[in-house]
This record gives structure tokens, C-alpha cells and sequence, in this order.
């Protein structure tokens, strides 16, 4: 791969939810890891598991954005926001829409997967617009998920939402990870302005950080380099 391409993780959880670990742990690990970028994008509000309170969301913004002046110099580091989709969990409307400025991305876990009760992608569509930065979907089985690839790319296009590809462990289907399943998909993107990322859904341990190469093998394979949103 060309040396211009930045290594990068935007799938990372921290205390502030589920994880096990500090921002600044999980940032000077990154460092360690050789990361050109680190994404913290922990749970917004969801009784799914320990997440961010709406009350909290400016708390974390504040000290993420004091970390990526800290460490500017080494790495850097973007402030994310994951979203469980289900309405049952999580109550959208109660997202601090107003703060979206301060941050880079916000992550939309379950999309077209009813059976994890998340909403459709017509429903994601419509919420897009409310948010003040970039959107993506999360770690989402797009062959097991979505049926029509140029319907998807229409909608992701016209309304500038991003695709993750999820290396971690976390996300796979007979130990593959699920973007392998959608090659066509991924090839297709060519000519498109659709972007894309990397992530591992980090919540346990260290090591899943750099658990990123084979996503970035894929993305050499695919010629879809340029398509990286960062």
C-alpha cells in the first residue's frame, strides 16, 4: 500500500462506555500501535449497555477535544459518537444534535437489521440531516443486510454517509470479517464520492488497535484507497 495512506482506527470505546480502558490510554497506545488517526466513538445513551448520558455527551467532547490538543503532535485524534438505532434502546431525538459541531463523526450501529431491531436505511437517511458532521455506518453485513448494492450507493451518496470496515474481532461471520462478503459492493464504489473507514470496535484489549491490516488489504485489493475519509 502507498505510503500516503493513514493508518486509522474510528471504532474505539473507552470508560465513558463499555470499555476498559481511558481515552488517554487508549491514544498513547494508538501511538505506540504506529496510528495515524484514533477515533474515540463510545455509546451515546443506550440501555443496551453503559453509554454516554445525553447530560454527558458535552463532558466527553470537552476532554477528547483537550486530548487531541495534547497530543496533536503524535497523533491524531477524532472525536466520534457511536448510535444504537434500535428505538426500543435508544431514543434518537434525545441526541444533542447542537453539539455535533464539536464533533468529527457519529457511528449508526444496526441499520437495515431488523432482527437487532435497528432501523431502516430510509429512517437513517432522514436523521442524517440532523447531524452537523459525518455519519456512518457501523460494522453493518452489507451483503446479508441490503439486497439492492446501487440502491445503497444511491442513498449513501446523495446523502454523504460514510461505510466502516470492521477488522475487529467482534464483527464477523465464520471468522471473516464482514466486508469480505460483499467484494462486489466495495469494487463498485470506483467513480463514486461514497467514503469509507476503518475500525475495530475496540473495547477489551490494547491489541485490538492495530487489528486493522487486513481492512486495509481489502481497501488495496478493492483500488478504493482514495475513498479513506481521512
Amino acid at each position: 500500500m502507498v505510503d500516503t495512506v493513514k493508518k486509522m482506527n474510528l471504532h474505539v470505546h473507552t470508560k465513558f462506555s463499555d470499555g476498559l480502558f481511558t481515552p488517554r490510554e487508549i491514544i498513547e497506545a494508538s501511538v505506540k500501535y504506529g496510528l495515524d488517526i484514533i477515533g474515540i466513538s463510545d455509546h451515546f445513551h443506550t440501555v443496551k449497555t453503559k453509554s454516554v448520558m445525553r447530560k454527558h455527551v458535552n463532558e466527553y467532547i470537552k476532554e477528547l477535544t483537550n486530548l487531541k490538543d495534547d497530543f496533536k503532535k503524535y497523533i491524531d485524534v477524532k472525536i466520534g459518537m457511536e448510535i444504537d438505532t434500535c428505538p426500543f434502546r435508544t431514543n434518537i431525538e434525545t441526541f444533542p444534535f447542537d453539539l455535533c459541531e464539536s464533533m468529527d463523526y457519529v457511528l449508526m450501529e444496526y441499520v437495515n437489521e431488523p432482527l437487532r431491531g435497528g432501523i431502516p436505511l430510509s429512517t437513517a437517511v432522514k436523521l442524517r440531516s440532523k447531524f452537523d458532521c459525518e455519519v456512518g455506518l457501523a460494522h453493518n453485513d452489507i451483503a446479508k443486510n441490503f439486497g439492492d448494492y446501487d440502491l445503497l450507493k444511491k442513498k449513501l451518496e446523495e446523502n454523504n454517509i460514510f461505510i466502516e470496515l470492521a477488522s475487529g474481532i467482534r464483527n464477523t461471520r465464520d471468522n471473516k470479517p464482514y466486508y469480505h462478503y460483499a467484494p462486489d459492493f466495495f469494487n463498485s464504489l470506483n467513480g463514486s464520492r461514497i467514503k469509507i473507514s476503518v475500525g475495530t470496535d475496540m473495547h477489551r484489549y490494547l491489541r485490538e488497535l492495530a487489528m486493522i491490516n487486513d481492512a486495509y488489504r481489502f481497501i488495496k485489493n478493492m483500488g478504493i484507497e482514495d475513498h479513506l475519509i481521512y
